[in-house]
């Protein structure tokens, strides 16, 4: 049977902007993110100081940059709820940034200067519901009842002292006999 290869379109479009970008001198493309503020020093962090610096920008109180004008503009949004930048601040834009401090809309930024792809907007924490279903085991344990006893202990050798603590606990905190510049201290 012969293998094929496949990689989604996005990653190999990913690939192919990389190389371009090792191989040309590329303008740096700002999506609208709503970042705005403090002005002339973006914190990456959208909140309600970037809408109002925003509104000072649409109401001429304040003068945007260029790149506070590429970051700013968001509004208004597509279909899909995309910024659909029309390459001019407005009341529009501060709204829609308000609104995404707020946690009302969602999009992704992609900021190419910096090669960032954020998708953590698209999703949101939810309670999650867990009941646990643990079977029980009554201790002390004996080596024999413990699965992959005889697998661990062959590739992490516990000394008497951690087996003690293991049959008469059910676990055992010991050190990292791997990595021990992993160790807290």
């Amino acid at each position: 049977m012969k293998k094929s290869w496949h990689l989604p379109v996005g990653i190999l479009l990913h690939i192919v902007f990389l190389f371009a970008m090792q191989h040309a001198t590329v303008a740096a493309f700002v999506y609208p993110d709503g970042d705005v503020a403090p002005f002339g020093k973006r914190d990456a962090q959208i909140n309600t100081g970037d809408a109002l610096l925003c509104l000072c920008f649409a109401l001429n109180l304040e003068t945007p940059t260029e790149e506070g004008i590429a970051h700013g503009d968001c509004a208004p949004l597509n279909e899909i709820g995309q910024p659909n930048s029309d390459e001019k601040i407005t009341v529009g834009d501060a709204l829609v940034i308000l609104r995404k401090a707020l946690g009302m809309v969602h999009f992704f930024t992609y900021n190419v200067s910096k090669d960032i792809l954020q998708l953590s907007d698209f999703y949101r924490t939810e309670p999650l519901h867990i009941t646990a279903q643990i079977p029980s085991y009554s201790l002390p344990l004996q080596e024999s009842g413990i699965d992959n006893f005889t697998d661990f202990s062959a590739k992490i050798p516990l000394d008497t002292e951690a087996l003690k603590l293991l049959r008469s606990n059910g676990f055992v905190v010991m050190n990292n006999p791997m990595h021990s510049s992993e160790e807290y201290t």
